[in-house]
């Protein structure tokens, strides 16, 4: 199974990981890239192959700033593409996420590997 979680904004970060119930989970893919390139085709391309695509969900009290309407904008774009494969995780879950591969580079990108870390944790429950 591949799941891919996105921590959408500005700058939206993205983390693919293989888990097979024989093996330990395997980073097959991370990064981060600017709203204006993460277009629908891109989401696509990054997207495929994927069985489950986690999308951090929009902290919708404070202050409405152009950060929050592009995390917002993100996160209807991935919605968009993805549709019923989307899963949500709160954002104060990858707060109990700690360590990140050092091979997993930019702050975006680390955030989605907590994402997907902290469903990961929840689903072993």
């Amino acid at each position: 199974m591949r799941v891919i979680a996105f921590d959408p904004g500005t700058t939206t970060g993205y983390c693919i990981m293989n888990f097979d119930k024989y093996r330990d989970p395997e980073l097959y893919d991370s990064g981060q890239q600017e709203k204006s390139v993460l277009g629908k085709v891109r989401l696509e391309c990054i997207t495929a192959g994927c069985d489950i695509v986690l999308v951090e969900t929009a902290v919708l009290t404070g202050r409405l700033n152009n950060d929050k309407v592009d995390q917002i904008s993100m996160i209807e774009r991935i919605h968009l593409v993805c549709g019923d494969k989307v899963e949500w995780v709160q954002p104060e879950a990858k707060k109990l996420v700690k360590e990140v591969p050092k091979e997993i580079k930019g702050n975006h990108a680390r955030d989605a590997y907590r994402i997907l870390e902290a469903w990961r944790l929840k689903e072993q429950r």
